[in-house]
């Protein structure tokens, strides 16, 4: 939902750029402003929900994170200031023996994404460009092994600080604006640091997870805040 706080009574024409940023999860949302309009700065509040996939290298398997999104943008400057506070849901890693040897299920991981405040960035209308900058955590709360009903994690699994940088862009309409109803798409790359306090399979977790070139794609469309 894209609301202002305020508008001017003496601009008579204006469109509107406006942003939206993520995290785990981020984001943006845009209309595209005329030339006469004047350079007032505006607060909007935007509302998102989509979805996190991020791809670990070491295990070839993706993790899905369902989140919801609230983003501010001020609008008078090129390019706007955006920040982005991202609430994901917990995912699932499957890890599996392979196609070859009929993709058995070895083991779940449930994770967490952490943000750690929100993400702040920018949002370009001219060239239609987002970058921003998600510090986050990541947890490990669960893994079992073979189907067995054991919670193989003790302690808190937890990462430290790591930043998530992300860039995109925005669809846009037939007449050449940027679309404001339109899917938000970013794109980054995670590097996942060490888990700690994780019990007896902490070195095991690190050996397949932590790292650099872990692939992260967002998907987000807007919604009623």
């Amino acid at each position: 939902m894209f609301r202002p706080s305020h508008l001017s009574s003496t601009t008579a024409r204006r469109s509107v750029y406006a942003g939206a940023g993520l995290t785990a999860a981020a984001i943006a949302a845009t209309v595209a402003m005329a030339p006469s309009a004047s350079a007032d700065e505006y607060t909007w509040v935007l509302h998102h929900e989509g979805t996190i996939t991020t791809h670990l290298k070491k295990l070839n398997t993706d993790i899905a994170f369902h989140t919801t999104e609230v983003s501010t943008t001020q609008l008078g400057t090129e390019p706007q200031p955006l920040t982005s506070q991202i609430t994901p849901q917990p995912g699932r890693a499957s890890v599996t023996t392979g196609a070859k040897l009929g993709n058995l299920k070895l083991a779940a991981i449930d994770v967490k994404v952490i943000p750690v405040g929100p993400a702040k960035g920018t949002l370009s209308g001219a060239k239609n460009q987002i970058n921003l900058v998600q510090p986050l955590k990541l947890q490990i709360t669960k893994v079992t092994a073979l189907g067995l009903p054991v919670n193989l994690v003790s302690g808190s699994c937890t990462t430290s600080q790591t930043n998530l940088t992300l860039t995109g862009t925005l669809d846009k309409l037939p007449s050449g604006y940027l679309n404001v109803f339109g899917p938000v798409h970013l794109k980054g790359n995670l590097t996942i640091p060490k888990f700690s306090n994780c019990g007896l399979t902490t070195p095991l977790l690190n050996a397949v997870s932590a790292g650099p070139d872990n692939a992260v794609t967002i998907e987000l469309q807007p919604t009623l805040g």
